[in-house]
């Protein structure tokens, strides 16, 4: 019911997104732009000598922004949706990718290209997470992710953004009933939430860097004032994108996490039992397939 609910609100928002207002207005201060794409892979071998696995990969994405600026108020607003999954050989369908983010900021001219500006950003996934033993280690809502901000956002053209925060909170939620009670994603056991205030910084920068070739990448630092503040969060994620041409596109996205709360897989001991210990997360996709852009 939760995922029939977030597909629904995340469906909506995006028809909203293009729908022809019913009275006519000024949108000349408006950008907006939207990119859908789907990529799919399949490999089989018979009487193969060199060895392989059949396999069936699928995978989309979803990116839209809607960007004012007019005067001395700006608001910007992204949507970044990913989600993919392959059946290889006699294993079950397993997923690739798993991401739902949402980012929006408002903000009142200070001066020239500076901007007050408060901020926020929800992160969370569709489906269930698995590790290689089939144990449950995420699923919808666990974790969710909501950070709020208030401070500056340096803003010199349309494709640039620093925005410095000395006052943000990080809310971390597990509604996972097992995932709750061992603790998962530094939430205390057997509670669903845990509250962080410190300091945020974030940069973003989108810009076609050759000709058919477009960089879209974001990098967020947060700082927990109140425990560890050297102990910084780390979330950066970059997306390349290859034009072939109007609808063909080669696409490499990177993503790396480090957040010192969460514990990631280290593996299992000679009894088989997981191994969880403090680590870089980081995820690359490399995918060939339809891209359409509104």
């Amino acid at each position: 019911m939760k995922k029939l609910l977030v597909l629904l609100v995340l469906s909506r928002f995006i028809v909203f997104s293009q729908e022809e207002p019913s009275v006519k207005k000024d949108t000349s201060y408006w950008d907006k732009g939207a990119l859908f794409g789907i990529q799919f892979s399949q490999s089989s071998f018979y009487q193969w000598t060199a060895g392989g696995e059949n396999s069936i990969a699928l995978a989309g994405l979803h990116k839209s922004n809607a960007n004012y600026l007019k005067g001395n108020k700006s608001w910007a607003n992204t949507l970044d949706i990913n989600y993919g999954i392959i059946k290889q050989g006699n294993r079950g369908v397993r997923k690739t990718d798993d991401r739902i983010e949402f980012n929006s900021a408002y903000g009142q001219r200070a001066n020239n290209n500076w901007f007050y500006t408060g901020s926020f950003n929800f992160r969370t996934q569709f489906a269930p997470g698995f590790n290689t033993k089939k144990d449950l280690i995420s699923d919808l809502f666990s974790p969710a992710y909501i950070t709020l901000a208030l401070g500056m956002d340096y803003k010199p053209n349309k494709d640039f953004s620093f925005a410095l925060s000395p006052i943000a909170g990080k809310i971390t939620v597990v509604t996972n009933d097992s995932l709750k009670s061992i603790g998962a994603f530094g939430v205390e056991p057997g509670k669903n939430v845990r509250y962080e205030f410190g300091g945020l910084m974030r940069v973003a920068w989108k810009k076609e860097v050759l000709t058919n070739v477009v960089l879209d990448t974001k990098l967020q630092l947060f700082s927990n004032y109140m425990e560890n503040p050297q102990n910084v969060d780390v979330n950066w994620d970059a997306l390349i994108t290859f034009k072939v041409n109007k609808y063909l596109s080669f696409n490499i996205l990177a993503v790396l996490i480090y957040d010192h709360d969460i514990l990631v897989p280290k593996g299992f001991n000679i009894e088989g039992i997981a191994i969880n210990g403090r680590g870089v997360q980081f995820k690359e996709v490399l995918s060939f397939g339809v891209i359409y852009k509104i």
